[in-house]
């Protein structure tokens, strides 16, 4: 069975980018600044509990063109993390940048949350995880 990563924009009702990859399900693939620094975190949760009651239960946000985090902001990440945890899934976090590393590291997220530079890295993590 393929494995298919999809890149979204925000609310698109369409797949913008997608990659096969030879995993087992699919993973959602979510620009984070799409998401980030837009006023649009409560939407975004409403959104990933749908998409999650759906099936889909491994995530990746590609933080590559966030500068920072708020506290809701990191309110929301945490909320998605434990909702796909309690299907044996997982959310991460790919191309953090140094700012918001600078955010994640005094509140010791990243023994939460798990971060990525590489994307094989993020395709090794999502092979091992159970479904």
């Amino acid at each position: 069975m393929k494995y298919k990563v999809m890149e979204i924009e925000f609310f698109s009702s369409v797949p913008t980018k997608s990659e096969t990859t030879d995993i087992e399900k699919t993973v959602l693939s979510i620009e984070g600044g799409t998401i980030f620094g837009s006023n649009m975190v409560d939407e975004f949760l409403i959104a990933m509990k749908t998409i999650t009651a759906g099936g889909i239960d491994k995530i990746v946000i590609d933080m590559s063109r966030v500068d920072a985090l708020n506290s809701n902001e990191i309110g929301a990440v945490i909320n998605l993390t434990k909702l796909v945890r309690v299907t044996a899934g997982d959310l991460v976090l790919y191309n953090v940048n140094r700012q918001v590393e600078q955010i994640i590291a005094p509140l010791d997220l990243n023994r939460f949350l798990k971060i990525f530079d590489d994307k094989k890295e993020v395709v090794s993590h999502f092979r091992y995880i159970k479904v």
